[in-house]
């Protein structure tokens, strides 16, 4: 290692060579206390040159405190390895004349008084002097002061001084590791109902069934006027059969399961009456504008009755939501 030297008066020192051993770096100070004003650092490792040793805020147990033979400053003995030790910093040129006395300072503020002592007790009664029978006397002049009063208690701790600077901050530590996985969190509410799809169109004629002889059944709820269909050759004229009993009543609209259909595919869903008792009379149900309605039809799904529909998405890019709906009377 290169050395350096320092000259004070006429005294020669050599430097002595050291390297730094703090891992997260050596901050150089301007006196040796870690509360003096920093003036940089050296890196872990790093090769220094120092003049002469000292006393000053201990670091890590240390007060050893090193002088840079090369620049201004100090670093804390604690984290160099040294070739050899310097010499103390009091060993450099003769001491130099005692300056004049400065001027005395101001006086102080006076202290809080301190509280009171306890009262000491009182003295016993001296005897009861003879009844006099002349004329009242003057009065006596003011007797001795007694003695002091003992010293009172201590009085309270002061005020805690103020907090010194805050040191340097430590290295960073290692990341912890990742928490576990918290709960899934609840599932969110259903979302609004699609609007209606558009009608899907009228199905062809069927042939005309042959004329029923079984006794008239109940009237079926009204259903939704259909277009007129071509006129059938007028049946021969029945008997008539007994008064059947009145029409059904308490027709319920029941929504089946929602269904998305992506582009190009298609499904049958199936809306269900809610009670067996329930006669499925006629179905429906909502699509979007590019999806297709095929058959739909009464159906029965044991023990209630049920209504089937088709659907088919004629769209290349578009997913729909399709849902069948049935009628139920009591």
């Amino acid at each position: 290692m290169a050395s350096a030297a320092n000259t004070r008066g006429n005294t020669f020192r050599a430097a002595v060579g050291g390297i730094v051993t703090a891992g997260t770096g050596l901050t150089i100070r301007a006196l040796p206390t870690t509360d003096s004003a920093s003036l940089g650092s050296y890196a872990d490792g790093a090769r220094i040159s120092l003049s002469c040793r000292t006393f000053g805020q201990s670091v890590d147990g240390n007060p050893t405190w090193y002088k840079l033979a090369d620049r201004s400053g100090w670093v804390a003995a604690r984290y160099v390895r040294v070739s050899s030790l310097p010499p103390s910093c009091g060993e450099s040129g003769p001491t130099g004349p005692t300056g004049p006395t400065g001027s005395t300072g101001g006086t102080g503020p006076a202290g809080a008084q301190g509280q009171s002592g306890p009262t000491g007790p009182q003295g016993g009664t001296g005897p009861a002097g003879p009844q006099g029978t002349g004329a009242t006397g003057p009065q006596g002049g003011t007797g001795p002061t007694g003695p002091q009063g003992l010293s009172g208690a201590t009085g309270p701790q002061g005020n805690t001084g103020a907090t010194g600077s805050q040191g340097l901050s430590g290295a960073t530590g290692p990341q912890g590791d990742i928490g576990v996985t918290g709960p899934q969190g609840g599932t969110g509410p259903t979302g609004p109902q699609g609007l209606s799809g558009a009608t899907g169109p009228q199905g062809d004629i069927g042939p005309t069934g042959p004329q029923g002889t079984g006794a008239t059944g109940p009237q079926g709820g009204t259903g939704a006027t259909g277009p007129q269909g071509l006129s059938g050759a007028t049946g021969p004229q029945g008997d008539t059969g007994p008064t059947g009993p009145s029409g059904t009543q308490n027709i319920a609209q029941v929504v089946g399961p929602t269904q998305t259909l992506l582009p190009g595919t298609g499904t049958t869903l199936v809306a269900l009456c809610e009670n067996a008792d329930q006669k499925a009379i006629t179905g429906g149900w909502f699509a979007g504008s590019e999806v297709t309605v095929g058959n739909n039809f009464h159906s029965m799904s044991p023990p209630v009755e049920s209504w089937s529909v088709e659907f088919f998405n004629t769209s290349t890019t578009q997913s729909y939501n399709v849902t069948p709906i049935v009628y139920c009377a009591s």
